[in-house]
């Protein structure tokens, strides 16, 4: 050890070298590490919900009650995943619903889609249209 510190040379230069390679490999790798997880910081963490301005907690939570209860009644009006119909089922339905009075039907057992709107005030008072 005293060999190569006491005779400046190429040794010297080496370790140095070696050294300062060696620091700035650890300074890269320090660099990418994740910082330290702090329990405390996430022990004091507050949830806040949002208000928008003018409405306090209690009114904006009623008012998106109020909402929701309105979607989930239009949507009752318009259930999903019905069963389906098939064509033959269909058929015999609509061929018991066919009223004739001699050659000429009264009734023809045609079913109908249903409609969303009972008129086309309804629909445009609906669109903002009136």
């Amino acid at each position: 050890l005293t060999q190569i510190f006491a005779a400046p040379g190429i040794q010297v230069v080496e370790m140095a070298r070696f050294l300062v390679l060696l620091a700035a490999l650890v300074a890269s790798v320090a660099a990418f590490a994740p910082p330290p997880a702090s329990t405390a910081a996430a022990r004091t963490t507050q949830l806040n919900a949002y208000v928008p301005a003018g409405l306090s907690p209690a009114e904006y939570k009623k008012k998106q009650e109020a909402e929701s209860a309105k979607k989930a009644k239009n949507k009752s009006r318009f259930p999903k995943n019905k069963p389906f119909v098939g064509i033959g089922e269909w058929l015999k339905t609509m061929e018991g619903r066919q009223k004739f009075q001699g050659q000429k039907y009264t009734a023809s057992g045609h079913t109908y889609a249903k409609v969303k709107f009972k008129s086309k005030d309804e629909f445009d008072k609906a669109m903002g249209r009136k």
